[in-house]
């Protein structure tokens, strides 16, 4: 399955539709902090882009209020 060039957002999109929907937040709101919590490659073309999902977690607490 390739997926280089696909955002991280788009290759997470049924996981995040799962997190808004348990946690009562829109969609939007966690594919844009899926977005801003990813860690890009490092080195052109070596390695893959991940989610800090620690990070992200901690910002979805925050959504929430």
């Amino acid at each position: 399955r390739r997926l280089e060039g696909i955002p991280i957002a788009t290759r997470h999109g049924a996981d995040a539709a799962r997190v808004a929907g348990e946690r009562g937040l829109d969609l939007d709101v966690v594919l844009r902090l899926v977005d801003i919590h990813t860690q890009r490659r490092s080195i052109g073309v070596l390695g893959d882009d991940a989610v800090n999902v620690l990070e992200l977690n901690l910002a979805l607490d925050g959504e929430r209020g």
